[in-house]
């Protein structure tokens, strides 16, 4: 999984990290792996301690797939991704003549590649990319 890196000041005598499952940790710094409460104790070269308690949140991260998709001339064909931007969510398509469309749940497209990225609130992201390919219409002869 994700995980983010804490850091204290660096000029204490010692420190103590408790919290994430993980007891006495002696760094400056602390890997945060899981939500919660971390708890950081320090101590000073003259004997003081200080603690700081925070909570920590970590988000999952946008589930973006899109699947290659062949399509038939008379379909109209769109792609799509289950966020809104209604939702908090920023959405970001890159189309194959390399213009961008921002905000927009679903679109119509023709072939070549696409690719969108949905940033969340917090403004971490996903990224998937398709391509999609038409078909010619089959051509059919009459004998004599």
């Amino acid at each position: 999984g994700e995980s983010i890196s804490i850091e204290a000041q660096d000029s204490y005598a010692s420190y103590t990290w408790t919290g994430n499952g993980t007891v006495g940790e002696k760094a400056n710094t602390y890997e945060v792996t899981t939500g919660g409460d971390v708890t950081l104790v320090v101590l000073d070269k003259n004997g003081c301690s200080a603690t700081a308690t925070a909570n920590i949140t970590i988000g999952s991260l946008p589930n973006v797939t899109l699947d290659d998709i062949t399509i038939c001339p008379d379909e109209n064909p769109t792609l799509s991704v289950p966020y809104s931007s209604v939702d908090g969510y920023t959405i970001l398509w890159t189309l194959p003549s390399g213009r961008t469309i921002r905000n927009e749940s679903e679109i119509e497209v023709l072939r070549g590649e696409y690719s969108v990225t949905v940033y969340d609130a917090m403004g971490c992201s996903a990224s998937a990319s398709t391509t999609v390919i038409w078909k010619d219409f089959p051509t059919v002869y009459f004998g004599p």
